[in-house]
């Protein structure tokens, strides 16, 4: 599901003060797609999902759209979002274009978050302060993501690219992931395996 934000004028300027997001299911979740006009500014964005029944919350989705009902209309694109509050049972995917996007304050106690850009060799996405507070929280952090202050007091997160200046850690643990390390793991382990195979 699609849920735009903004008029059908691309050149005007939008600026958001508050849009939030409450949902609640039993059965049949639903995932939404939040878009919002190239350039805006967001004061403060909030996602909250409650799950009340057996079936796993999908994945939200915040990512480059163009836009076929108002003349190919950029969404999600050099986002400044101030502050992005995610609550409850969301699982949100950031997938941002443009090389201007930033997030001052990402505020995380939901289950879910994957922070990653539309193109990795254009786009990027700047996170002043990333707070994860929730003990089930995740938190994955892939290639042309920066953050500067990364405090963690609940949950996980994993660094599969991108940039941690700071981490504070008072709870929880953080695990930097090598892909070129856990590939060259992998080899090792079946040459090992092919090894012990002709002494069997």
């Amino acid at each position: 599901m699609l849920s735009r934000y903004g008029n059908k004028n691309d050149q005007q300027i939008h600026n958001y003060k508050y849009a939030m997001f409450a949902y609640a299911y039993t059965r049949r979740p639903v995932q939404m797609k939040p878009l919002f006009y190239a350039k805006s500014t967001i004061d403060y964005f909030e996602l909250d999902v409650s799950k009340r029944g057996s079936q796993d919350t999908p994945m939200w989705i915040l990512s480059f759209f163009v836009d076929s009902s108002c003349k190919q209309c950029r969404r999600n694109e050099n986002l400044t979002i101030k502050e992005l509050a995610l609550k409850g049972d969301t699982k949100l995917e950031i997938k941002l274009a443009g090389g201007k996007n930033t997030i001052d304050t990402l505020n995380h106690q939901a289950k879910l978050l994957h922070l990653k850009v539309n193109n990795e060799n254009s786009d990027k996405l700047n996170i002043t302060t990333l707070n994860q507070t929730g003990a089930n929280s995740d938190t994955q952090i892939f290639n042309k993501i920066k953050v500067e202050d990364f405090n963690l007091s609940g949950g996980k997160a994993h660094q599969l690219a991108g940039e941690i200046t700071n981490l504070n850690i008072t709870n929880g643990h953080s695990i930097k992931v090598s892909i070129m390390a856990a590939l060259v793991a992998i080899v090792m382990l079946k040459s090992q395996v092919a090894l012990l195979q002709r002494w069997i």
